[in-house]
């Protein structure tokens, strides 16, 4: 068996501005970093989809004065990309992404969205190969088979663009407590691992890995806040 995936991102890991201004709490920055992957069992068909949602768009009366939508911007009419470099915080979320759940024994072929000006194929396929060696020491035998790692732009890949439009959603979700996009899209989504959560506690004690959202706990404004803590607010 073979598994595609596409990895992306949404917020940001700036924390100084110029001259070591901080800019934490500020509206300069986001409050919430999140990446997530996309399994694609047709890629071809994802990539006619995304061109056929991109032609509509654009042979709208009302949609096609839209700055975004016109071909000079670089932007939408030529590819969707939602947009509103801290690599050890991104490379920790990756071995979370991947560490927590999937198939046994696929070969996997990852896209990961470029970051910044160098796309760090080698470090991600590293982190990928030390959780799957953490593995076999921990029960005796790789959980999957060969591993392909590439890095990607979105405008060369309709996957990634996929997967920012579903990060988009929950950007929205978590920086303006928006839950209609993300409602919209939940049937998407097999699991959410959020680790800034407020968790249950054990014996006193507040589980360290967060909370994790799926078909039996959906993800809202009012579950995130936390049985546990009714009258936290995201």
């Amino acid at each position: 068996m073979k598994t595609t995936w596409f990895v992306d991102e949404a917020g940001d890991t700036t924390l100084f501005g110029r001259y070591g201004k901080v800019l934490a709490s500020t509206d300069a920055v986001s409050r919430f970093f999140m990446v997530a992957r996309l399994e694609v069992v047709d890629i071809d068909a994802l990539q006619s989809d995304m061109d056929a949602l991109r032609l509509e768009l654009l042979a709208d009366p009302l949609l096609k004065t839209v700055p975004s939508m016109q071909e000079s911007a670089g932007k939408t009419a030529l590819f969707f990309h939602a947009k509103a470099d801290g690599h050890d915080i991104y490379d920790d979320l990756i071995a979370k992404l991947f560490g927590r759940f999937g198939e046994f024994g696929v070969q996997r072929h990852i896209t990961f969205a470029v970051r910044g000006s160098k796309p760090r194929t080698a470090a991600l396929k590293t982190v990928l190969d030390n959780i799957d060696e953490g593995f076999k020491g921990d029960f005796g035998f790789a959980p999957h088979g060969h591993t392909t790692v590439h890095s990607g732009y979105p405008s060369a890949s309709a996957g990634l663009q996929a997967c920012d439009y579903l990060l988009w959603a929950f950007q929205r979700f978590y920086e303006r407590a928006e839950e209609r996009y993300l409602h919209a899209m939940w049937p998407k989504f097999t699991q959410v691992l959020d680790l800034d959560a407020p968790a249950p506690k054990t014996k006193g004690k507040p589980l360290p890995t967060g909370v994790a959202f799926n078909e039996k706990h959906p993800l809202t404004l009012e579950s995130r806040a936390g049985v546990w803590n009714k009258d936290r607010e995201i």
